[in-house]
C-alpha cells in the first residue's frame, strides 16, 4: 500500500497554473522529500492532501482514502506542520495539545510530556508570548502526539536551527522504525531534502522534473570552484561533472556523485586553488532536462548571405543582371562563378561587367600597341563605342549604388546601339583600294583597256627595228 498517491493532479488559481498533469507516489514507511524553489506549490500539495484546497483535476488519496471524499478520516491519523504557525494568542502550549487529543478521539497524554522536553518546551507562556522558534516546536509536538500513521512537514528549516533540525529528524527516523511512520517533507532547501529524504522528488514549473534515490547516497551534492587556474573541462565532465560557468579565474561545476572520484581527479589535473560547497537547489533542478529542447545558437540565414555578397565584392569579374532581374536573382548571382565569355551575350537579361581595375589594365595595353593599318579605319568605332560605354556605365552605376564594389555595368540596349553604329558609318577595315592608298601614299590606280595596251606594245617593237 502506498501512502500518498497523486494522480494527473491539476490545480490553477485564476489564470496561474500551479500543477499540471501532477503525478506523485510516496511508499508506505519512507520519509520522502519533495523539493522545489519557492512559489513551485509545496504548501498547495499539503493543503490539498488535507483537503484545504480542491484539485481542478486529478485525484489524490492517502492510504487508499480519497483526500476529498474521506477527508474526516484522512485528517485521524494524518499530522501537519505547516511553515507557518498560527494559535490561539491566549493559549498555553498545554492546553493547545489537549484539544488536539480530544479532536481526534485521544486521552493518552503521556507523550506530551517527553515530547515537551524532547523540544525544550515549557507551558509558563502563552503562545503570543514565544518565540518563532518555540512556536514551530510546538506544532511539531502537536501533530505528534497523536501518534499518526503520515507526518507532512512543510519547511522544517524555517525558524529552526540546525541542532533543532537535526534533533527533530533523529526521533522522526526513530519513529519510522519503530512504528512505520511515513514521512513528506516539503522544503526549498537541497542539503536538508537529500540528507533526511529516503527519496526525493524535484518539481518545477508544476510538474516533477526530477526524481532521485537518496538512502543510497553518499554525499550531498556539490558545487566545486576552480580560481586562477587551467582546467580541463572535458577531464571533469567525464565523471559526470556539469559545467555551470566558465569565466577568466572562475570556473564552477555541479557534481552529484561520489565525492572520491572527484578527488581524484583534482589530483591529477593539479588543481589546487578551489573551493567545494554544497549545491543550490537552483543548480539541481537545472541539471534535469525537462520541458522544451534546450536553446541553441542557430546561424541566422542573413549572416549566410552577407558572407555570400562578400564573396562577391572580392571577385573580379562577376555576373551582373538587368534592372528587372536585380534582387529578384542576386542570391543566386552571389553563389554562380562565370567567366565572360561571348555566348553570355546571347542571354535576354544578363550581360558582361568588368570592373575598373580590369578595364584599365586593357586599356593600358591598348595604348603600348604600334598603330598599325586598321587604327585610322577603326578610330571613329572606337570613339563611339567609348562614349556609349560612358554613357552605359553612368547610368548604371546610378541605380546601382547600394553596391560596395568598382563594378562597371554595361547595358545590353546601348550595346546593341553601338554595333548598328557601326555597321552604319564606318567604312569596311579590309578594303583593298584603302589599303594600297594608306600604304603607298600614291592616287589610286586607274584601270588601263586591253586593245590599247596591244598597240602601244607594236609601236615600241616598230621603233626597236627601226633603230
Amino acid at each position: 500500500m502506498s501512502a500518498i498517491v497523486v494522480s494527473e493532479l491539476t490545480k490553477k488559481f485564476r489564470r496561474q497554473l500551479i500543477f499540471n498533469n501532477f503525478n506523485l507516489e510516496v511508499f508506505d514507511g519512507e520519509i520522502f522529500s519533495v523539493m522545489g524553489l519557492p512559489g513551485s506549490g509545496k504548501t498547495t500539495l499539503a493543503r490539498i492532501l488535507f483537503n484545504f484546497y480542491k484539485p481542478n483535476k486529478g485525484n489524490v488519496t492517502v492510504f487508499d482514502m480519497s483526500a476529498q471524499k474521506e477527508a474526516k478520516s484522512v485528517k485521524e491519523f494524518t499530522g501537519y506542520v505547516p511553515e507557518e504557525v498560527w494559535i490561539y494568542d491566549n493559549l498555553k502550549p498545554t492546553a493547545l495539545f489537549k484539544h488536539t487529543l480530544a479532536f481526534h478521539g485521544l486521552k493518552n497524554t503521556d507523550d506530551i510530556q517527553s515530547l515537551m522536553e524532547y523540544f525544550e518546551l515549557d507551558n509558563k507562556h502563552k503562545f503570543f508570548e514565544l518565540t518563532d522558534s518555540e512556536r514551530k516546536r510546538v506544532a511539531i509536538v502537536n501533530a505528534l502526539i497523536t501518534k499518526p500513521k503520515l507526518l507532512i512537514i512543510d519547511n522544517p528549516t524555517k525558524d529552526l536551527n540546525h541542532a533543532m533540525v537535526e534533533k527533530l529528524f533523529t526521533h522522526l527516523k526513530r519513529l519510522q522504525r519503530s512504528e512505520g511512520l511515513s514521512v513528506l517533507l516539503l522544503t526549498d532547501d537541497l542539503s536538508v531534502g537529500q540528507r533526511f529524504g529516503d527519496r526525493g522528488a524535484y518539481i518545477s514549473g508544476g510538474r516533477l522534473v526530477g526524481l532521485e534515490y537518496l538512502k543510497d547516497k553518499k554525499n550531498n551534492d556539490k558545487v566545486l570552484r576552480v580560481f586562477d587556474e587551467l582546467v580541463s573541462v572535458p577531464a571533469f565532465e567525464s565523471i559526470g561533472c556539469e559545467l555551470l560557468k566558465d569565466e577568466s579565474g572562475d570556473i564552477r561545476f555541479f557534481y552529484d556523485g561520489y565525492l572520491p572520484t572527484l578527488t581524484t581527479v583534482l589530483h591529477q589535473e593539479k588543481i589546487k586553488n578551489y573551493t567545494l560547497e554544497d549545491a543550490l537547489l537552483e543548480n539541481k533542478i537545472s541539471s534535469f532536462d525537462y520541458g522544451d529542447a534546450p536553446r541553441r545558437t542557430v546561424n541566422e540565414p542573413a549572416a549566410m548571405t552577407e558572407e555570400a555578397d562578400d564573396t562577391m565584392d572580392n571577385d573580379d569579374t562577376i555576373l551582373a543582371y538587368d534592372k528587372k532581374t536585380i534582387g529578384e536573382d542576386r542570391e543566386v548571382s552571389s553563389k554562380a562563378d562565370v567567366e565572360p565569355t561571348d555566348n553570355t551575350m546571347d542571354s535576354d537579361d544578363t550581360i558582361l561587367a568588368y570592373d575598373d581595375k580590369t578595364v584599365g589594365e586593357d586599356r593600358e595595353v591598348v595604348g603600348e600597341l604600334k598603330e598599325d593599318p586598321f587604327d585610322k579605319a577603326n578610330a571613329s568605332h572606337m570613339e563611339a563605342s567609348e562614349v556609349v560605354s560612358e554613357e552605359s556605365m553612368n547610368d548604371v552605376s546610378e541605380t546601382e549604388e547600394d553596391r560596395n564594389d568598382d563594378t562597371i555595368v554595361i547595358d545590353q540596349t546601348k550595346m546593341e546601339a553601338a554595333d548598328s553604329f557601326e555597321t552604319e558609318n564606318l567604312s569596311d577595315p579590309y578594303n583593298s583600294d584603302e589599303l594600297i592608298h594608306d600604304s603607298r601614299k600614291t592616287a589610286p590606280i586607274q584601270a588601263v583597256d586591253d586593245d590599247d595596251l596591244a598597240a602601244e606594245k607594236l609601236k615600241s617593237d616598230a621603233g626597236k627595228e627601226e633603230d
